[in-house]
């Protein structure tokens, strides 16, 4: 197994690139190139890394924010000026396992962003409270729980009744507002109360489940 400890950082930014290019084209790659130059954007702040990490992602978090590219520009800059915050030498190996759980975790800020944009704009029926709960419960895992959470995320889909009911799941874990998944899905649903219905439906189903109710306890 090669040691990308070694490489100096210049080095290091071309094979990222090429891991980028294997995972774009769905190709076999373990990410662990990359994953020693966010190591050293995050953890040791180095401004080589962090420029290349930029370079190579923010294509991606750009689609994970909105993928009809509304809201690209400065927001893509927020998501990565939070996680250049959250993330440093001290807390890089308690956070993320391996690569799939960073790109995990930069996900998870990004529609974290995306739903707050589109909340902001979209403040109808007083279930937000409700959601807030569910989506607090089934965000993507840090490291530690990531196995946990791996077998969460079964139970709750096979508690779904209907397809619908595992779409606007599916959906929402993709960072779908409401108004998103209605917009993105016409004739799907009458309207946006019925997505709202659906949600909340889902989760006082989860509520009761003896199996879940743990996790989705009222606050």
């Amino acid at each position: 197994m090669t040691d990308f400890q070694k490489f100096p950082t210049s080095e290091l930014i071309p094979i990222c690139s090429t891991e980028y290019l294997k995972f774009k084209l769905k190709r076999q790659n373990n990410g662990q190139a990359c994953f020693e130059l966010f190591r050293r954007a995050l953890g040791a702040k180095e401004p080589e890394a962090w420029e290349g990490v930029f370079t190579l992602y923010w294509r991606l978090v750009a689609f994970w924010v909105d993928g009809a590219q509304e809201l690209i520009g400065d927001h893509v800059n927020d998501v990565f000026i939070k996680l250049f915050r959250e993330v440093n030498d001290s807390n890089f190996d308690c956070k993320f396992a391996d690569f799939s759980g960073l790109m995990g975790y930069l996900k998870m800020i990004a529609i974290n962003y995306r739903i707050d944009h589109y909340r902001k704009r979209d403040p109808i029926i007083d279930l937000h409270r409700s959601i807030d709960d569910m989506e607090e419960k089934i965000k993507i895992p840090s490291a530690s729980e990531q196995i946990e959470q791996k077998e969460l995320l079964e139970k709750v889909y096979s508690r779904m009744k209907d397809e619908k009911e595992r779409l606007v799941l599916r959906l929402f874990l993709l960072g779908y507002t409401p108004r998103l998944m209605l917009d993105e899905n016409q004739g799907e649903f009458e309207d946006i109360k019925e997505i709202y219905r659906i949600l909340e439906r889902i989760l006082l189903r989860l509520r009761s489940d003896p199996g879940l109710a743990a996790y989705f306890e009222q606050k």
